[in-house]
């Protein structure tokens, strides 16, 4: 009784450990966006999205640039984070902007928390590939198909961030009612602006 009492605390809104935040953001992300939407753990979800979009991206970066020997690889493991950073400073005040004069009512650190939740799982995504990077890379394939692999990979787990933010955000529209349908379609323009600045 005790046991599973501590275990439903554990799992109340709001109470984010890196290994739930990484469930919800896998298996669960009804209970994510429900919890966004809520203001329930911004803070947390905020930290553990950056935390898991640095390292996952660099851990990716790190194989991807080993062709090349440790010096570059190290760049790339510094490189690749920075870059999706970077694409998100850039691409996310003037959609932030755009969403609240289309009548979002979703506040900054819910709509950051949504997008930085999808590209933390984009960064799970890579992660994931990591093996086959390390198999291309070992087996001697030659840089020119490395680099349009990892290309392919990188969009592929992009693509999949995306589809999980315009599930965010259509959950948000429909089972909240705080996010207006017609800024659906300015997510997806959005998406590929990143994907392009990206």
């Amino acid at each position: 009784m005790i046991a599973t009492s501590a275990g439903s605390a554990d799992a109340a809104p709001g109470r984010t450990g890196l290994a739930d935040f990484l469930t919800m953001i896998l298996g669960d992300r009804d209970r994510y966006f429900t919890e966004v939407a809520e203001g329930d753990g911004l803070a947390a979800k905020l930290t553990y999205s950056l935390l898991v979009l640095i390292a996952l991206c660099g851990l990716y970066g790190a194989v991807a640039g080993a062709y090349s020997g440790p010096a570059q690889a190290l760049a790339a493991a510094i490189k690749l984070p920075l870059l999706f950073l970077g694409t998100l400073a850039i691409c996310f005040p003037g959609f932030y902007i755009v969403q609240v004069l289309l009548g979002s009512r979703l506040r900054l650190p819910q709509v950051l928390a949504l997008v930085l939740g999808a590209l933390s799982l984009s960064a799970v995504v890579l992660a994931a590939i990591v093996p086959v990077s390390a198999f291309f890379l070992f087996t001697g394939a030659n840089y020119y198909f490395l680099t349009l692999l990892h290309v392919l990979i990188v969009l592929g787990a992009g693509l999949i961030g995306m589809v999980v933010l315009h599930e965010g955000l259509a959950f948000a529209c429909e089972q909240r009612g705080v996010y207006p349908r017609k800024a659906m379609t300015i997510m997806r323009v959005w998406a590929v602006l990143f994907a392009f600045v990206d």
